[in-house]
């Protein structure tokens, strides 16, 4: 692997918005400002792929918990606690910012594209769909999430890891239609070919607290959402997410500090890359096959990105 180039950030990054490339200025992406920050200072900045110098950013005055790139690439739509920002994505200066009866806590997206976005909590129990267009926020009883995509022009697709399912909401009709049965799972993805891929779990219950997901070294590819056949793969042990490469043809395993590709035509893991402390995985850009680290000693503030090499 190659160092590409290192930085001290103006606030840390840490439980901040998982940073994102940009899909219209593939050689850009986004950080917002974490824990350790003034809330008075807090940002959504855009960085250059290339040298990590900030090109541009606009005030949060809060972290920023997830984004979605409108398909105009015109705008973004930033997420805070309790608001909603509409951003330009060129200038990143404000357009409109929405703060009435705004669904708490959101840590999932995404957008029919039509003036409507849909978000939710982790545990919220509720998809609120928000139309920008008349400042109206709805909420539909669902359970629990772990990602929201996009399938075609009409229906949401909410992943449910404690339930072990996913529930299919109708745009056009605005209510959830259908409800489809797996197992349970700590982390879910659908791919750009419509296939489901599952990180299986196993619920963990602890005395006066609410439970959560242990992952399960298994993978479980569907080929659709609606197919009750699948492949199931053993996985490395004591990593903790995944990410699909765009090619559908490799999986990424990562923990805190090394990262593994495992073959899903030959069925072989390559070799592990770890990192040395004290810098730890931020984010894997499969794409360009970069890795951005970060200090943890300073909540990320210091970051760094290498490139390993195929």
């Amino acid at each position: 692997m190659q160092l590409e180039w290192e930085t001290t950030l103006k606030n840390p990054i840490m439980n901040g918005l998982s940073p994102v490339i940009d899909p219209f200025e593939k050689d850009k992406f986004l950080i917002s400002d974490g824990w350790g920050s003034t809330y008075a200072s807090m940002k959504l900045r855009k960085l250059s792929l290339a040298n990590g110098d900030e090109v541009c950013s606009s005030f949060i005055k809060n972290t920023t918990r997830c984004i979605h790139f409108d398909a105009d690439a015109k705008s973004i739509a930033a997420v805070s606690d309790n608001k909603i920002f509409l951003i330009d994505r060129n200038s990143m200066k404000l357009i409109e910012k929405f703060e009435d009866k705004i669904s708490k806590y959101c840590d999932y997206m995404n957008s029919d594209d039509a003036g409507r976005y849909y978000m939710m909590n982790y545990r919220s129990g509720s998809l609120f769909v928000f139309d920008v267009r008349n400042g109206i926020g709805k909420r539909k009883k669902v359970g629990s999430c772990g990602g929201i995509f996009k399938i075609g022009h009409r229906e949401m697709i909410v992943l449910k890891p404690f339930e072990g399912s996913i529930s299919i909401f109708d745009v056009a009709k605005e209510k959830f239609i259908r409800e489809i049965e797996y197992s349970t799972f700590h982390q879910g993805h659908i791919s750009c070919s419509g296939a489901l891929f599952l990180r299986l779990g196993k619920q963990h219950l602890e005395e006066n607290t609410n439970s959560f997901i242990d992952p399960i070294d298994k993978l479980r590819i569907y080929k659709t959402i609606y197919d009750s056949e699948f492949e199931e793969f053993e996985i490395p042990s004591g990593y903790t997410r995944f990410y699909l490469h765009p090619s559908e043809e490799a999986v990424s395993f990562l923990n805190q500090n090394s990262i593994c590709n495992f073959s899903l035509k030959t069925k072989e893991n390559g070799r592990a890359i770890e990192f040395d402390d004290p810098f730890r995985i931020v984010k894997y850009f499969h794409e360009s096959n970069h890795v951005l680290l970060g200090n943890y000693k300073d909540n990320y503030k210091t970051i760094r990105l290498v490139k390993l090499f195929d």
